[in-house]
């Protein structure tokens, strides 16, 4: 009996630590996984960290580029009034002297007659044709007319005609822009 329970206690041991290695080599193996795991996590969360950092360096970069350029501007800016100033102050001056000097030809008005060799009518039609574009197309430069006048459905040389320009320049804008 004594052998018998000696050899049971022997097995049941044997059983015990081979279950206890077993599960230490599974608790193991879990545990290292498990590490591997938070390794990639934190890897990845560093990237971004690094990531995320390098673009908030870039865009600090810029703004002090912005900043530092906005400020010369501002310099460039008040240089340029204090300029102003100063020709203004010396307009007024001349100015003043002028009408010391030549009081009678400053409070004199100027004039402007008509040339006598230029029909009346012609200046009629002028006057009315810079009258017309003042007041239809005031706003519009040569590229806009151009393309305004191409999409009414003109062509190249009626366009050039009408606004007096030249048909490669015409040609040119329409290209341009119609490519964009």
């Amino acid at each position: 009996m004594k052998e018998i329970k000696a050899h049971v206690d022997d097995v049941v041991e044997e059983t015990v630590t081979y279950a206890m290695e077993k599960t230490e080599r599974s608790l193991e193996r879990l545990s290292n996984e498990k590490i591997m795991a938070v390794n990639e996590y934190s890897d990845t969360v560093l990237q971004e960290i690094n990531r995320n950092h390098n673009e908030v360096m870039f865009l600090y970069d810029m703004l002090n580029d912005k900043h530092k350029n906005l400020k010369d501007t501002v310099q460039e800016v008040n240089k340029t009034v204090k300029e102003v100033v100063e020709t203004k102050k010396e307009a007024e001056e001349v100015v003043n002297t002028f009408q010391m000097l030549a009081p009678e030809i400053v409070d004199t008005p100027i004039a402007v007659e008509p040339q006598e060799d230029v029909p009346l009518e012609k200046m009629e039609a002028v006057r009315e044709k810079a009258s017309k574009e003042a007041t239809v197309e005031p706003m519009l430069n040569s590229n806009e007319r151009i393309l305004e006048l191409y999409d009414r459905g003109l062509d190249k040389v009626d366009i050039a005609k009408e606004l007096g320009l030249g048909v490669g320049e015409v040609k040119l804008v329409i290209d341009l822009f119609k490519n964009i």
